[in-house]
């Protein structure tokens, strides 16, 4: 279990192995054992409570607690470039601030499947209560913030003609133009970009286009580390304090080991999405060479030669492919 702030820090029998491994830099608020404890709900409600009524606008919400071990569930291939960090609140919704390490272009899509998840959880009758208790017309409701530290090119693609980095989806149009909320609120923030525009010294998304506050804190955990915004930092009362335990925490030889597991998973997770790419290109390149046999344009040796295979090799990928190469 992982010491409490006053066992950090030990000085000469700290692991040195993170500051090897990183230089100097502090880990990045990103990091899944740096934000769940910085961000914890049940130790620092007020601040989890800050950056949800700051991007969702509501300021009535008051974090009770957090939700812990409530049964979401994510893949293997996502686990480790993906978490997040839950809370009920006061009038009974579950919120979800959930933190994208990496890109994703499948994130909206995961995203729906993930607030369907959490919606089920809100739907669940409490141990003790009647089924009576809980129907469709008393589901409180959902909130889910996706903080993505770097934008997924599909996401940035449906995002290029606005300023803003801030998308709020709290209502679903039919084709006819009817309109209904939807009790499964979803936002997305691309960090990225509200760093960029931090560093440039505007804010797209404040009525007067001045940096405030929210734009901080988004930007500190877009890169606790950018020079630019040491400044903010330190005086900022809260934001100097929560860079202090992250100092703390990054010393601590358990949570040195942590953020290196990270660290290497990430790497993992990007080189198998570059293979996947990869082949995936590979693949379209030999069904443009299957098709082009099939269609006449040239013999299967021909196909052969250009794919780089014997041309019974061809036709066991022709047929893995669902392609017939009678030739």
């Amino acid at each position: 279990m992982m010491k409490n702030e006053s066992q950090l820090f030990k000085g000469d029998d700290v692991n040195r192995q993170y500051g090897k491994e990183f230089g100097d830099k502090l880990p990045p608020l990103s990091s899944d054992v740096i934000a769940k404890k910085i961000f914890n709900p049940d130790e620092h409600p007020e601040r989890i409570q800050f950056l949800l009524r700051e991007i969702s606008k509501d300021e009535g919400i008051v974090v009770e607690s957090a939700a812990k071990q409530e049964g979401y569930t994510q893949s293997n291939t996502s686990k480790n470039v993906i978490f997040d960090v839950a809370s009920w609140l006061r009038d009974g919704r579950i919120a979800d601030l959930e933190f994208q390490k990496v890109p994703q272009d499948y994130i909206m899509a995961r995203t729906e499947i993930y607030s369907a998840n959490m919606l089920m959880i809100q739907y669940s009758v409490k141990d003790g209560e009647p089924k009576s208790h809980m129907n469709y017309a008393n589901a409180k409701g959902t909130l889910l913030i996706v903080l993505m530290v770097k934008t997924p090119q599909t996401f940035e693609e449906k995002c290029k003609n606005t300023e803003k980095y801030i998308h709020r989806f709290y209502t679903r149009t039919s084709d006819t133009g009817v309109v209904y909320t939807s009790i499964a609120s979803e936002i997305y923030v691309q960090l990225d970009k509200c760093l960029e525009q931090f560093k440039k010294g505007y804010n797209a998304e404040s009525a007067d286009r001045l940096p405030d506050e929210l734009q901080t804190w988004l930007s500190m955990i877009a890169d606790i580390n950018d020079e630019d915004l040491k400044e903010s930092i330190d005086t900022n009362p809260v934001l100097k304090e929560i860079k202090k335990e992250v100092s703390y925490l990054s010393q601590d030889k358990e949570v040195q080991a942590m953020l290196l597991e990270e660290k290497f998973a990430i790497s993992d997770w990007i080189t198998a999405q570059s293979s996947a790419k990869e082949e995936g290109k590979e693949e379209g390149r030999l069904l443009e060479i299957i098709d082009s046999i099939i269609s006449g344009d040239y013999s299967i040796e021909r196909g052969a030669e250009k794919a780089k295979l014997s041309v019974e090799e061809l036709r066991e990928k022709a047929a893995l492919l669902g392609k017939n190469l009678k030739q």
